[in-house]
């Protein structure tokens, strides 16, 4: 079964401990539960009419969010069985409301979907990136959600992240190694040597299997996440990004970009099964061949020169924000 789970993050000072359950249907029916944070109310109702039009078997949906006198849209769709809403603090940006969701009392059911309202307000694109990958991860044919039929007909899968969003750990760790080694001795334990070799879930969307994310239910990992600055990397919600995937692997499962559900399903329908080395390869090939034309061309430069990026990255951090947004356009012009 899946989960689709569903949070926002626009309130002050919430523990989480107001919680708004609604059952419409027998929890037996649902397929998967759905996770979404909710920090623009108006990318919201978009989103929604979105996974009305493109689910169409039971699903559950868990909204965390910070509008305390706000009222959440639930989707228009008969197909929608189970709702809950959960209040958070305004903290962790989508990942610890997504993570305290995690812990919360759920319909029993392993598989899930991990969607927020994205904007990034610092790119002009923003709007359509989120767009881009939301839909990538509704995709479905003839037989519905393409995904969902991964996960229900291979159980050693344990996330899928949007087409072209499946991204090399290589050159993206500068800023994130401290807080990436930190969230590490809580989750994992320790990083695996050869860490520049795993990919992430860019953008922190993805399918996923609850059990593979069961290192992250721990409840001393909330201290780790600090009040923010905006910043555009290195906080605990980017260590816990790019972690994601690498703890999947730690629990024996899979980690693929939407790319390679299509070949893996026509793979299965040629062989029963597949050894794991060959769905690792297959994923992998997809990977490098898929372009994502939202990955700023500056990510080649600063891979070759990671302290002048966390020399750049303080700089962003700590000076005045209208000195910033003119030395980012100057770079951007230089470099692209």
């Amino acid at each position: 079964m899946t989960i689709i789970w569903i949070s926002s993050s626009a309130c002050g000072n919430s523990d989480g401990a107001d919680h708004e359950v609604d059952r419409m249907s027998p929890q037996s029916q649902l397929r998967f539960l759905v996770f979404a944070h909710v920090h623009y109310l108006d990318v919201w109702e978009a989103m929604a009419s979105e996974l009305a039009s493109s689910i169409k078997v039971p699903f559950g949906l868990v909204v965390t969010h910070c509008q305390a006198h706000s009222s959440i849209a639930k989707p228009d769709t008969p197909y929608l069985s189970y709702f809950q809403t959960i209040l958070a603090e305004n903290r962790g940006r989508d990942v610890l409301p997504f993570l305290k969701a995690l812990s919360a009392d759920l319909p029993d059911i392993d598989l899930a979907l991990k969607i927020h309202t994205k904007r990034s307000p610092h790119r002009s694109d923003g709007v359509d990136w989120r767009a881009s990958m939301t839909s990538s991860l509704l995709t479905s044919d003839e037989q519905g959600l393409i995904a969902l039929q991964l996960l229900e007909h291979e159980s050693r899968i344990g996330l899928i992240a949007p087409a072209g969003h499946f991204l090399s750990l290589q050159g993206r760790l500068t800023v994130n190694g401290r807080p990436m080694r930190k969230m590490t001795d809580v989750v994992l334990g320790s990083l695996p040597t050869d860490l520049e070799t795993y990919r992430f879930p860019a953008g922190s969307m993805f399918w996923f299997r609850r059990s593979a994310l069961t290192p992250f239910l721990k409840k001393e990992l909330e201290q780790q996440f600090a009040t923010e600055r905006g910043q555009l990397d290195g906080t605990a919600a980017h260590a816990a990004e790019r972690l994601f995937a690498v703890a999947v692997d730690s629990r024996g499962l899979i980690a693929l970009g939407m790319e390679a559900v299509k070949p893996l399903l026509a793979e299965f329908v040629r062989k029963k099964h597949l050894p794991s080395s060959d769905i690792k390869h297959l994923v992998e090939e997809h990977a490098q061949a898929t372009d994502n034309s939202f990955v700023l061309p500056l990510a080649n430069h600063w891979r070759r020169y990671p302290v002048l990026f966390y020399m750049a990255h303080v700089a962003y951090n700590y000076l005045p924000r209208g000195v910033t947004r003119i030395l980012r356009k100057l770079i951007q012009r230089f470099f692209q």
